[in-house]
């Protein structure tokens, strides 16, 4: 990888990071403070109705991740004009879709949701459609345009306004939530309105439309069953079990946040840059740099400090969050899902260079099938919460598994080549898990045993535990590294 290539990467990476450490602290303490002050069946609502919120991707038919691979493109091309026609078509088209997405959840509510509480929450999800849309649409043309010092000062705004939001629910409680989550839509909306980087026009052209519409619609069959089978674990639990369950479960929503944060804005950031470089090329060096170099990296990188995580998480919910002891289990599992999870974002930007949405959509299609299928058996056979975590874990891996395979097909690799670089980067996660285990089921009883260790001394004789088992991942972890940085 060339030397101004990385200066570009890091830097787009250090905004975007900036701006997303500040709405990461903000939602952490926000998140904290919401479920302590709520508790665990009112912030269980609150997660069940967030859920709808991502369901809006349903009716968008994926255009606007489309516009943000082909505006870059075009531009790097020289192409602005076509460029920018995408993106007013996009534009026209959500400004027409989105008042009836909301007017149809507003709808559905009303007349088909009984539980006072949560037909608040999705009523609010309905105006949050129609208000978050300026926000969203310029969020994604941002990132076209690779404009992370934008991003980070929107990042910024957003973070104080989380926080202010938070006396708010202590006075008010959930309908104070409500209220003042549809503000910060509406916040966020004007401001990035504002910082807009030209006019939005009112644009249609049936040709180009069409021609967009061929290259998305594998992509959406991708988003719906990656958007369904992101939230099913939660609507199942509310459904078969309650939503008192579903705030415990979601205890794993405020722990992912750091490794969320990380991965998913190293992806955007390298996504969006490989593109503005290499344009619609799709040799076989620029596939290594979407998926291969990232994916290999952080298989090593990441695990120790999932252990780490897993070792203090008891302690700290003792601590801040007792009421949520029930879900810490399932939110350690959690973390090893939602890590195999983000890895595949990696697969799936390179596929989608390859033009291979197909593939990909129909990979997405049946792992949704077979986690909705666990999770539904591991509530109704009575394993609760954890059993859909383990479920998840599960599932996510071989969605890993099935991404990796095409990328490799894509790249005519050899079968034998592709398990042993599976094995080999699964490895790291699977030693860390194991060295978990072990502490949990068998060193820490003993330690407490013969010492009568407290909490806090068990996390940090875990701690050191894992960073001792880890030892040769962090090894290897820094050799890759050192090795990228000197290529």
């Amino acid at each position: 990888m060339d030397e101004k290539l990385k200066l570009k990467i890091g830097k787009s990476f250090s905004y975007l990071l900036t701006g997303e450490s500040i709405v990461l602290l903000a939602a952490f303490i926000a998140g904290y403070s919401y479920a302590l002050i709520l508790g665990p069946n009112d912030y269980g609502v609150w997660q069940t109705a967030k859920v709808f919120i991502s369901y809006s991707i349903v009716f968008t038919f994926s255009l606007p991740f489309v516009m943000r691979r082909d505006f870059v493109m075009l531009r790097s091309e020289g192409r602005h004009d076509e460029a920018k026609k995408i993106a007013d078509l996009v534009f026209t088209y959500e400004l027409f879709v989105t008042p009836l997405l909301s007017i149809s959840l507003l709808l559905y509510a009303i007349l088909f949701i009984t539980n006072y509480l949560f037909k608040i929450s999705v009523v609010t999800v309905a105006f949050i459609y129609l208000f978050q849309f300026i926000g969203g649409y310029s969020n994604i043309l941002a990132k076209g345009l690779n404009n992370y010092q934008l991003l980070k000062n929107a990042g910024i705004f957003n973070g104080i306004l989380t926080v202010l939001s938070i006396p708010v629910v202590y006075i008010w409680g959930i309908e104070g939530l409500l209220i003042f989550t549809v503000v910060i839509a509406i916040c966020n909306s004007i401001y990035y309105y504002v910082k807009r980087p030209f006019n939005y026009n009112i644009f249609w052209d049936n040709k180009l439309f069409k021609s967009l519409l061929v290259i998305s619609l594998p992509l959406y069959l991708q988003d719906i069953s990656t958007t369904i089978f992101d939230s099913v674990d939660r609507l199942i639990i509310a459904g078969y079990l309650d939503f008192k369950e579903v705030g415990f479960y979601s205890l794993a929503s405020l722990v992912i946040i750091p490794l969320r944060l990380f991965i998913a804005s190293f992806s955007v950031v390298l996504f969006t840059q490989l593109n503005e470089r290499y344009g619609y090329s799709k040799s076989e060096e620029v596939i290594e740099k979407h998926v291969v170099i990232p994916h290999s990296i952080l298989s090593y990188v990441i695990p120790p400090f999932l252990g780490l995580a897993v070792m203090i998480l008891p302690w700290v919910v003792s601590v801040f969050l007792p009421k949520y002891l029930p879900g810490v289990l399932s939110a350690q599992i959690a973390l090893f899902a939602t890590f195999l999870y983000l890895l595949n974002s990696f697969s799936a930007n390179a596929l989608f260079v390859l033009d291979k949405q197909r593939k990909t959509a129909l990979i997405f299609i049946i792992v949704g099938i077979l986690k909705t299928l666990l999770c539904y058996l591991s509530v109704i056979y009575g394993y609760g919460i954890v059993g859909v975590a383990i479920s998840t874990v599960f599932v996510f891996g071989i969605l890993d598994f099935l991404m990796l395979r095409t990328v490799f097909q894509s790249l005519n690799r050899s079968n034998g080549a592709f398990i042993i670089y599976f094995i080999r980067e699964m490895l790291p996660g699977l030693w860390t898990a194991l060295g978990c285990l072990i502490y949990f089921n068998f060193l820490m009883r003993y330690l407490q045993d013969v010492f009568n260790l407290n909490q806090f001394a068990v996390a940090i004789t875990g701690g050191a535990f894992i960073l001792f088992f880890c030892s040769p991942v962090i090894v290897i972890a820094y050799k890759r590294i050192k090795k990228l940085m000197q290529s």
